[in-house]
């Protein structure tokens, strides 16, 4: 009996190999192959951003289309081995039915509306319907097996249909553009200057603003010392939110490229780096987009497959956003400011036949926010704290949030420090045309979003700025002329002596002093201003943003500690026996891992990061809070649920063995006494 059951199960039947692959590829497909390989295809940058080689994403395709249901063909050949053929077939009914209760289940979460009760009546539903079903109808077992092949769709659509399958056949060479290259190459003059494109991450203009709509030497210093040299176009807009447009759009000139999501993957578009490549050497680093061709840029591919399985499971579970251009993983991990770091350090920058086009886009100071201004990292809570539905729930959690975006911002022009360095060092700096731009902004307004656009923090998002030094120019300019990053092409493309050679959106800066009128933004889902028409294009009041921009100080106190201080009162960076201390609070804060804050080696692991609650008669209240007798962080606890959360500034203020008081802070007639605030652990 043995003998004819395991025959049974090799060569056909109810219980074959083959029928029963059928099975499970149709439940699975559905439940997971469909919505995986769907969000991927849709998110080419998740593919871009890990350097993933074009055989990786067809292995990709395959592993997530078959490899749940080999897994569970091999789990239910193990039972038949050990068990025989009846246990096989009964694991594999219940496999079936679990299967399609799941894939029921995951449909519906995607509604956001169903309770977990809810989703899970409605897979124990699915579930003993279709175990029924199977066992009453062999039609329905039949047409279930269909459905298994027919799952190999979900595959074909990924890889022939999507924006991610054009990695996969666009990847190799840069096609027609090469003819272009060569056209604006015999074009150029014989001195053509080096040229230099920094791509900041998430920077808006306010956040490098000293509220006198100056660029604010304390927060950037290097942006400053370039502005010297350089046209700070200070009336410069975005033309998208989101990196992958933004990109296309400064790249290309044109609003249609950057629009269309597929051309991240196509190689064969036409833009800044495939249009100079005969006439320059290309060296570019772009973590999320494709522009530069494998051609033209010889950069490494592979050993991307693993990390993307895992990114694959972790959408699939609901804890990751593959898909998410916000997350762009594998772009934004632990070691991007160090490989930036290392990647403008060998750059070969030297005088030879053909000059230099250097491409950086820096995925910083783009969130999480976790470097401080000289480059050493902490461990701090990502999302920050207060950050709902991508809405900041109250001023403080803005303003929380603002300061480390403000220490990112420090790491970010670090990196145009060092790369105007190299420059320098090579003797190209001052005949190079160096443009440094920003591809869009964020907004840290309380009750706003801080990405999608509202009325209340437009300019935020869109304003972001654009350096731009023309070779020999060593005297700074400020031009409030209408520029936008559609613009940048076309302004280099002059400062070049050499023509586009394809229809732009944009135009050389200055020449179209009469352009004014509104802004305007490509439209997203999501974006609570209406677009006017169906251009795809929101309109922004140029006048209230421009005015809002010119007055923003996203420091209210001066010097380099600055950033650190969120509290009017002046307390930062000073000795508490040097301050009035009285009487205790009379109430307790109760800190997060107080261990951490005590013990940790800031040497090797900075744990700034403070949270924890405080007791109704602490709420609302200000604290202060010292290191080793020093002031090192200003907050104020929630006056609704006593939640704390603070950054403790490094340096002087910790190491090894810290002291850690808090205080409540209690200003009278301009008399500012510390009270002790005892610290427990939550």
């Amino acid at each position: 009996m043995a003998d004819t059951g395991r025959r049974a199960w090799l060569v056909g039947g109810a219980k074959s190999p083959l029928a029963a692959f059928g099975d499970l590829m149709a439940v699975t497909g559905v439940a997971f192959a469909a919505p995986v390989l769907d969000s991927f295809g849709r998110a080419p940058e998740a593919f871009t951003s890990r350097g993933a080689a074009p055989w990786e994403v067809v292995v990709f395709g395959v592993v997530v289309l078959l490899g749940p249901s080999l897994v569970l063909l091999g789990a239910e050949a193990g039972v038949w081995r050990a068990f025989g053929a009846g246990w096989s077939d009964r694991l594999h009914g219940a496999l079936v039915a679990v299967g399609s209760g799941v894939a029921a289940a995951y449909r519906f979460r995607q509604l956001d509306t169903v309770p977990v009760v809810g989703l899970v009546l409605v897979a124990l539903a699915v579930g003993v319907v279709v175990a029924l079903v199977r066992t009453l109808a062999a039609p329905a077992r039949t047409f279930v097996r269909w459905a298994g092949a027919a799952s190999v769709w979900y595959l074909v659509a990924f890889l022939v249909l999507s924006p991610a399958g054009d990695l996969v056949v666009d990847g190799g060479d840069s096609g027609r553009a090469g003819a272009e290259a060569a056209e604006v190459a015999g074009s150029l003059p014989d001195d053509a200057p080096p040229v230099v494109v920094v791509v900041l991450d998430a920077l808006p203009t306010v956040s490098v603003l000293d509220g006198r709509g100056g660029i604010d030497g304390d927060i950037v210093p290097h942006l400053a010392d370039l502005a010297a040299d350089a046209t700070w176009y200070r009336n410069h807009t975005t033309v998208s939110g989101w990196t992958i447009e933004s990109l296309g759009a400064i790249a290309s000139g044109t609003y249609s490229v950057s629009t269309a999501r597929e051309d991240l993957g196509d190689a064969d578009h036409r833009n800044l780096l495939t249009m100079l490549s005969a006439g320059y050497d290309v060296q570019a680093l772009e973590p999320v987009t494709n522009l530069c061709p494998d051609d033209v840029c010889d950069r490494p591919r592979g050993g991307a497959l693993g990390s993307l399985l895992a990114d694959a499971a972790s959408l699939w579970w609901g804890r990751g956003a593959a898909a998410d251009e916000t997350s762009l993983p594998g772009a934004l991990d632990d070691d991007r400011l160090g490989r930036t770091e290392r990647w403008i350090d060998a750059l070969p920058l030297q005088a030879g036949d053909r000059p230099d086009l250097v491409f950086l886009h820096a995925v910083l100071p783009h969130d999480p926010w976790v470097y401080l201004p000289d480059g050493r990292r902490y461990e701090a809570t990502s999302p920050p704290a207060g950050l709902e539905d991508d809405v900041w729930t109250t001023d403080r959690a803005a303003a929380l949030a603002r300061q480390r975006h403000l220490l990112q911002v420090g790491a970010a022009d670090r990196l145009v420090g060092r790369l105007v360095d190299r420059l320098r060092g090579s003797g190209l700096y001052d005949e190079a045309l160096v443009v440094v731009i920003a591809d869009h902004g964020i907004a840290f307004t309380a009750d706003e979003p801080s990405r999608r656009v509202t009325a209340g923090q437009f300019e935020q998002i869109a304003w972001t700025p654009l350096l731009m030094k023309a070779p020999g120019q060593d005297r700074g300019r400020v031009v409030d002329d209408d520029v936008r990053s559609i613009d940048v092409l076309p302004t280099i493309a002059a400062e070049l002596g050499v023509d586009v050679p394809w229809r732009t959106d944009g135009v050389a800066a200055g020449s179209a002093p009469g352009r004014g009128g509104d802004k305007q933004l490509i439209d997203w889902p999501g974006n609570e201003l209406a677009t006017p028409g169906d251009d795809g294009l929101v309109d922004l009041d140029s006048t209230t943003g421009f005015r809002r921009v010119l007055t923003a100080d996203p420091v209210a106190a001066d010097g380099p500690d600055g950033v650190w201080q969120l509290s009017p009162t002046e307390l930062f960076g000073q000795r508490v026996d040097g301050l009035t201390v009285g009487a205790p609070a009379g109430w307790r804060l109760a800190v997060d891992d107080l261990d951490r804050h005590l013990d940790a080696d800031q040497d090797d692991d900075l744990s700034l990061e403070l949270t924890g609650e405080v007791g109704a008669a602490g709420r609302g209240q200000e604290i202060a809070v010292a290191v080793n007798g020093i002031v090192a962080t200003v907050t104020r606890a929630d006056a609704t649920d006593g939640s704390v959360a603070a950054l403790l500034a490094p340096g002087p203020f910790a190491g090894p063995g810290d002291e850690l008081l808090a205080y409540a802070v209690e200003v009278v007639a301009d008399e500012i006494t510390l009270r002790p605030v005892p610290l427990t652990e939550r």
